[in-house]
C-alpha cells in the first residue's frame, strides 16, 4: 500500500472558469418579437394548449383550456410534455354511420372539399372561400373577423355571415375559432337530453367533466346520474380535428399580409394600433396560482407552470412595448412620409441609428421590423424595409425632375446630380445613373429621342 500510495502526488491545483448562462426570458422575447401577427397567434395557442396555467382570458367566466379538452378527447396526443400539435383523425368513430366522405380521394384538400359544398355565387362565394383559406391544418379560424375584413375589403357583418355559412358545411366543427366552439358545432342540430348537457359541460360545467363529476352535473340540471354519463360518452365521441383527415397544402401566397402596427391621424394626433394578441389578454390560471402559492411539498409543477405561464405574458407585453417604441420613433422621424405615402418624404434612417437612439440592441430592432409590415393612414401596407431603404427617396426625386424636365432638352445625369445637391441629397452621377437605370428610367439620349 506505502509503495502504491509513494507513487500518487497530491495536491490541488486553483483555477478560474466563466460560463455563459442565456435568460430565458431572453431567449422567449426573441423569439415572440420575431413573430409577425398571425405566427404569434398560433405561438400562443400552442402556449395555452401545452401550459395549462395560462389562459387567453375571455371574462369571468370558466373557459376551458385547448390543452384540458384535447388531453381528455385525446390523451395520447398531449401524453408528452413536448407536445407538437401533430394531429390524427378523432379516435371515436361509429362503424355503423356511414359517411359519404370516407369515400372521397384520399388527396382531396380541404378547400376542395368545402368548395363543392357552397352554393352561394360571385363575392358572396369567393368571401367564404377567402375564410377557409385562412383556415390551419386542423380547420380552425386562427384569424380575427376584422383582419378578414380589411384583407377582403368586406364589412364585418358580411365577414360575420361568411363564418356561420362555412361553420355550417362538413366537417362538423369547420371554421371554429377554438376547441369548444368545434365540438359545440358538431352537436349543434342535436336536441337531445345528451346533447344539451353535453353543451352545459362544454359551456361552463368543464370542470366536472374533466374530473367525471356525474353526481353534481345531475344535481344541478335534475337528471340522471346515467343520462349524465351518456352526454360525458357524447362529448368523448366529438372529433377536435375537422381537417386533420384531408392533405396538407400550401396556403396561398396572394393574401394580404397583416400589419404590425397601424397608423392613423386624428385631430388629437397620431394614433398607433399594435396588433396582434397582448399581455392584457392572458392571464394565469387562479387555481394554478393558488396551488403554487401553497407551501409544502409537491407544489413544483404548478410553481413552473405558473412561472412558465408569467415568462410567457412578460415577453407579450415586451414585443408589445418593443413595437410601441418604433412605432413613436417612426411617427417622430417619418411622419412626413407616413401622412402622404410619398417616398420622397422620408428621410435617412438605419436600423443601426434607430437601435441607439431607442437604446435598443441592433437585433433586436432587426427582428421586430423583419418581413413585417405596417398600414399607413391611407390604408396603404408597406413593408419595414421601406423606412430604411434610401434609394427609394432619390428614385422618387428623379422622377419628379425628370417629370418636368423639357423634353426636347432632357436633363443628364451630372444635371440631375446637381439638382438633387439643390434639395440636399448629395449622390455622384455614378448613383444617378445606377437608381435611373434600376426604375427603368431611360437616359437622356433616349428620352430625346423618345
Amino acid at each position: 500500500m506505502g509503495k502504491i500510495m509513494a507513487g500518487i502526488r497530491l495536491g490541488h491545483q486553483a483555477g478560474l472558469a466563466t460560463s455563459l448562462r442565456v435568460d430565458p426570458r431572453v431567449v422567449l422575447s426573441s423569439i415572440l418579437l420575431q413573430f409577425n401577427t398571425l405566427e404569434l397567434a398560433a405561438a400562443v395557442q400552442q402556449e395555452v394548449c401545452e401550459n395549462p396555467a395560462l389562459q387567453l382570458t375571455g371574462g369571468d367566466d370558466f373557459e376551458p383550456t385547448e390543452y384540458d379538452i384535447l388531453r381528455t378527447l385525446s390523451p395520447e396526443q398531449t401524453s408528452s410534455k413536448e407536445w407538437d400539435y401533430e394531429y390524427t383523425r378523432s379516435m371515436v368513430e361509429s362503424p355503423t354511420e356511414v359517411d359519404w366522405l370516407d369515400f372521397a380521394p384520399s388527396q382531396a384538400s380541404l378547400e376542395d372539399y368545402l368548395s363543392g359544398q357552397i352554393k352561394l355565387k360571385g363575392r358572396a362565394k369567393s368571401l367564404v372561400l377567402y375564410v377557409a383559406a385562412s383556415l390551419d391544418d386542423r380547420g380552425y379560424l386562427r384569424i380575427g373577423a376584422e383582419d378578414i375584413a380589411s384583407s377582403f375589403g368586406a364589412s364585418m357583418e358580411q365577414v360575420e355571415e361568411a363564418i356561420r355559412y362555412l361553420q355550417r358545411l362538413r366537417p362538423a366543427g369547420i371554421g371554429a375559432r377554438s376547441v369548444v366552439e368545434c365540438l359545440l358545432l358538431q352537436i349543434q342540430d342535436d336536441r337531445s337530453p345528451e346533447a344539451e348537457i353535453a353543451r352545459y359541460c362544454l359551456q361552463g360545467g368543464f370542470d366536472d367533466f374533466l374530473n367525471r363529476s356525474i353526481r353534481p352535473i345531475a344535481r344541478k340540471l335534475s337528471v340522471t346520474p346515467d343520462l349524465v354519463h351518456s352526454a360525458f360518452k357524447l362529448i368523448e365521441g366529438l372529433n377536435p380535428y375537422p381537417a386533420a383527415q384531408f392533405q396538407r397544402i400550401e396556403r396561398r401566397s396572394t393574401q394580404r399580409p397583416h400589419p404590425e402596427i397601424i397608423f392613423s391621424r386624428e385631430e388629437s394626433g397620431w394614433q398607433l394600433e399594435i396588433r396582434g394578441i397582448g399581455p392584457e389578454q392572458l392571464s394565469v390560471d387562479r387555481k394554478y396560482q393558488s396551488e403554487a402559492d401553497q407551501k409544502g411539498r409537491g407544489r413544483g409543477y404548478y410553481r413552473k407552470s405558473v412561472s412558465r405561464a408569467n415568462r410567457f405574458i412578460d415577453a407579450v407585453q415586451q414585443r408589445q412595448e418593443t413595437l410601441r417604441k418604433i412605432g413613436r420613433y417612426l411617427v417622430e422621424f417619418q411622419g412626413g412620409y407616413l401622412s402622404t405615402g410619398d417616398p420622397k418624404f422620408l428621410t435617412d434612417m438605419t436600423r443601426t441609428k434607430m437601435a441607439q437612439d431607442l437604446g435598443l440592441h441592433e437585433s433586436t430592432v432587426s427582428r421586430a421590423t423583419q418581413d413585417k409590415y405596417v398600414q399607413l393612414p391611407s390604408g396603404e401596407l408597406i413593408n419595414f424595409d421601406t423606412f430604411f431603404d434610401a434609394s427609394l427617396r432619390i428614385k422618387s426625386l428623379i422622377a419628379e425632375i425628370l417629370q418636368y424636365e423639357n423634353p426636347k432638352n432632357p436633363l443628364s445625369d451630372e444635371r440631375i446630380s446637381q439638382l438633387l445637391a439643390e434639395k440636399g441629397v448629395h449622390v455622384a452621377r455614378r448613383t444617378v445613373n445606377k437608381y435611373r437605370d434600376s426604375s427603368k428610367m431611360l437616359s437622356s439620349r433616349r428620352r430625346k429621342s423618345a
